[in-house]
C-alpha cells in the first residue's frame, strides 16, 4: 500500500488487492479481510468509484469492529469520508469524520487524529471556508517524530486553502505557513 501511496496505483494494484479480499474470504480470516477491504476501497476512490468505495469501506467498518480492530476501522472511516467528499455528501461526511476523530483520540493514535483533522480541512477548502482549513492544516503540519501519515495531504489542503483565500506567495512556499 505504501508503494501506491508514493507512486500511484495501477489497475494491477486493484486486481492484486481483490485476489487478496477472495483469498481471506476463503481461508475464513476476517482480521486479514478486513485489512484487505479498507485498501480496496482506497483503490476504489482512486478510480474514481466513489459509491463502490463508500460501499466497500462501509464493509469494512463492520469487519474492523467485528474483529476488534481500531486502526483498520479508522482507515475505513477515512476512506468512506473521501467518497463522501467526491459524491457531495458533506453532511454524513462530516459526521464520518468527527466520530473517526474522538475514536483516534481515545485510543492514542495521534497520527489518525491528524488525517481526520486534515481530511476535515480538505470539507473545508470545498465549502470555501478557507481560513477554517488554513487553521487545521497549520496546526497539524507542525512535525511529528512518529512518522508523516497525511504530512502530504496537510500540504495539499493548506496550498490549496491559501489559493482559495487568495494568499497565493504564501501558496507557493513549501512550507505553505
Amino acid at each position: 500500500m505504501q508503494r501506491i501511496l508514493s507512486r500511484g496505483w495501477r489497475d494491477e494494484d486493484a486486481e492484486a488487492c481483490h485476489r487478496a479480499i477472495d483469498a481471506a474470504r476463503r481461508a475464513g480470516d476476517r482480521a486479514r479481510l478486513s485489512q484487505h477491504v479498507g485498501h480496496y476501497a482506497h483503490l476504489q476512490s482512486h478510480r474514481s468509484e466513489y459509491r463502490a468505495a463508500a460501499r466497500t469501506a462501509e464493509d469494512g467498518l463492520r469487519l474492523a469492529l467485528d474483529v476488534g480492530d481500531a486502526y483498520h476501522h479508522m482507515t475505513c472511516q477515512f476512506h468512506r469520508a473521501w467518497a463522501l467528499l467526491h459524491l457531495g455528501e458533506w453532511g454524513v461526511m462530516r459526521r464520518i469524520l468527527s466520530d473517526g476523530l474522538v475514536m483516534a483520540e481515545q485510543n492514542g493514535h495521534h497520527l489518525w487524529a491528524r488525517a481526520f483533522r486534515f481530511q476535515t480541512a480538505w470539507l473545508f477548502v470545498h465549502a470555501c471556508d478557507f481560513d477554517r482549513a488554513r487553521g487545521l492544516c497549520q496546526q497539524e503540519l507542525k512535525p511529528v517524530p512518529e512518522g508523516q501519515l497525511g504530512e502530504r495531504l496537510g500540504s495539499i489542503v493548506l496550498g490549496c486553502a491559501q489559493l482559495g483565500a487568495k494568499r497565493y506567495a504564501a501558496a507557493q512556499r513549501p512550507s505553505r505557513t
